[in-house]
């Protein structure tokens, strides 16, 4: 009977590696010192966000797609911008689940950005309430609780030319 379970496990453990997703960032990845005549922005991702990786835009521009533990990093022109971050399929059968953050950026500044998902403790009591009642943010961080948590707990983005 143990080795059943171990057996059962151990697949369901492979099932769900396969699902996994891959942070990819399209727009070009900022390195190096911010310069004065850019900001900086980190959009990342501590909690789950779910089985789909969100979409994150900066105005009209697509960014890229965010996963669970990874953050995405690009530099922009100072301005006022609207970041937004939209979940495919949300978390339940209500459609996309959307957040977004309007920023006013100062040229040589760094902005961390974390989108999750919230849940609510009575999830557990019930499937339907906790699925209405579960948000999706995206918050502003300070910069030491914001580069304090990537160096931690995320990863880097795969790149993409498109």
């Amino acid at each position: 009977m143990k080795i059943i379970q171990i057996v059962g496990l151990t697949i369901c453990l492979a099932l769900l590696a396969g699902c996994s997703f891959t942070t990819v960032q399209r727009a070009p990845l900022a390195t190096g010192a911010v310069q004065a005549s850019q900001s900086r922005i980190y959009v990342y991702s501590l909690k789950g966000i779910g089985g789909k990786p969100a979409k994150i835009s900066d105005g009209d521009t697509m960014i890229g797609e965010l996963s669970n533990h990874a953050y995405l990093c690009w530099d922009r022109a100072p301005g006022k911008t609207v970041i937004r971050a939209i979940l495919p399929h949300g978390r339940g059968v209500w459609g996309d689940a959307k957040a977004e953050l309007s920023l006013d950026l100062v040229g040589g500044q760094t902005y961390y950005l974390q989108t999750g998902v919230d849940v609510p403790w009575y999830v557990a009591v019930s499937a339907v309430a906790g699925q209405a009642a579960t948000t999706f943010t995206l918050a502003a961080r300070s910069p030491q609780d914001g580069a304090a948590d990537i160096a931690r707990e995320c990863k880097a983005p795969e790149t993409s030319g498109k």
